[in-house]
């Protein structure tokens, strides 16, 4: 499971995506980029009330980009290929279904 957390200092209630900045990590310590070239850009796509630090905090919902170019996603943001695909015009009228699966494992090692 990867979070990365970021604090930004505004107080007021964010009320549009570009409030919010695109940041970034290293992607080589997860097994997302090469170490010559490991910068993944974090662009914020969706955010929504923080339920468990509350009011004013907020969670963010980002898609991943390589090499500091938000042009290059990365080999996992499926969400980027998904989206030109329901963005097609021959598939507007369309009515897809799908689905989503996530598999966490966490161990206790204390």
């Amino acid at each position: 499971m990867r979070s990365k957390c970021k604090v930004l200092g505004k107080i007021a209630p964010i009320s549009s995506l570009s409030e919010i900045p695109v940041w970034n990590f290293d992607g080589s310590s997860t097994g997302q980029a090469h170490g010559a070239d490991s910068e993944i850009l974090l662009k914020p796509v969706s955010f929504y009330p923080n339920p468990f630090l509350k009011y004013p905090n907020i969670l963010v919902l980002c898609a991943c980009y390589e090499g500091g170019d938000l042009n290059k996603p990365s080999l996992t943001n499926f969400r980027h290929d998904a989206i030109e695909i329901f963005n097609n015009e021959s598939v507007q009228e369309q009515q897809p279904w799908f689905g989503i699966e996530q598999e966490y494992t966490l161990f206790d090692v204390s």
